[in-house]
């Protein structure tokens, strides 16, 4: 699965690299015929059409990320509601055992007590690893484009 779309995104970032290869190709070929209008001209062009190639590639990222958290929250709830009606009766019968011992409404706090703090731990560790970057490669590419265009804008001295 991984390998497939890993292949979607060589071709969706295709096109960016290849536009941008373009532009310079037809930059060195044409830059010194043609007036400051129909450069900046062409520079708007080719800025639209890499703006109209990033978006393309945000909307195909964000669809990815939707369909594959919607599987996975279904899977999440599913597991989740049968976790807890088994985790209820494993309580319960903690409780029967401890009521053994001793009284059942001590059993019932011990029990509780115990729940909560494993509870709380869990939670903790939990809220530490959610961490998300949405559109990661697309914000990768749009920081690679805003590079080669300041290239192209602003040439190094050397």
């Amino acid at each position: 699965m991984n390998n497939v779309r890993g292949r979607v995104w060589q071709w969706m970032l295709r096109p960016s690299r290849q536009l941008r290869e373009e532009i310079v190709s037809m930059q060195q070929e044409k830059m010194g015929a043609m007036t400051t209008g129909e450069l900046i001209g062409r520079v708007l062009n080719n800025v639209a059409l890499l703006t109209e190639k990033e978006i393309e590639l945000a909307k195909l990222e964000a669809r990815e990320n939707v369909s594959q958290m919607v599987g996975s929250v279904v899977l999440l709830v599913g597991g989740a509601v049968l976790l807890l009606v088994a985790f209820v009766c494993l309580i319960v019968a903690g409780i029967l055992a401890l009521s053994a011992i001793m009284p059942g409404w001590l059993a019932a706090v011990l029990v509780g007590v115990f729940l909560a703090i494993v509870g709380l731990v869990l939670a903790l560790i939990g809220r530490g690893r959610l961490t998300t970057k949405p559109l990661s490669r697309t914000l990768e590419t749009l920081k690679e484009d805003f590079r080669w265009a300041r290239q192209q804008l602003i040439p190094s001295e050397k």
